[in-house]
């Protein structure tokens, strides 16, 4: 039971982390963020990488200035031990840094985005029912899904794969399986978005 319980969670986990990526920016030893501006998506991490070949005595540190209003603000220093730091973008528009003490000529900024994720989508265009349920499960979909879909057992083991396009109402049927938790897995442009159905 352990197990299936582990297994489960690191799904889940693999799943809320294939919908985000590391942006990384060096804070170089010529007084600049490389890059200095950019462009990224909510959920996005930001992730300074201090340049090793600075000396001890002239560490750069990171201040947030200007941010969208609800975005929480940040404040990093490095050091020999801590080289990297991160930043988890959690509100769109933009934010602007600086280094201290050689701000203004050291001076970042990267802009959130908010984009429509195949989660949202999925959540607009599409319903599966009943969950739970005892042997077999419909997915409804209002418009043609273009990506595929795995059912997949509590050990990671996938028990049907269907290809696009994916439309109006499927029936997947588990009734010769056992009771327990299965995924809805759905892949479209290399992201996945699973959804945990129980058979009871």
């Amino acid at each position: 039971m352990f197990i299936k319980i582990l297994l489960s969670f690191l799904i889940m986990l693999a799943v809320c982390q294939s919908h985000a990526k590391i942006v990384k920016i060096i804070v170089s030893d010529t007084e600049q963020f490389i890059p200095s501006n950019i462009e990224v998506n909510v959920g996005d991490t930001i992730m300074w990488i201090h340049d090793p070949n600075i000396t001890p005595s002239k560490y750069h540190s990171i201040y947030s200035s200007e941010l969208p209003p609800t975005a929480e603000g940040f404040f990093y220093s490095f050091s020999e031990t801590e080289s990297q730091k991160s930043y988890v973008v959690a509100v769109p528009g933009t934010y602007n840094y600086y280094c201290y003490p050689h701000g203004p000529r050291m001076t970042g900024s990267f802009t959130a985005l908010a984009v429509t994720s195949i989660e949202d989508k999925l959540n607009y265009n599409m319903t599966f029912f009943p969950n739970p349920f005892k042997s077999s499960l419909s997915v409804d979909f209002n418009e043609p899904f273009l990506g595929e879909l795995n059912v997949i057992d509590a050990k990671g083991d996938v028990l049907q794969h269907l290809l696009p396009p994916l439309n109006g109402k499927l029936l997947i049927n588990l009734s010769t399986q056992a009771s327990g938790i299965y995924y809805l897995e759905f892949i479209l442009n290399d992201k996945r978005v699973i959804k945990k159905i129980l058979k009871e």
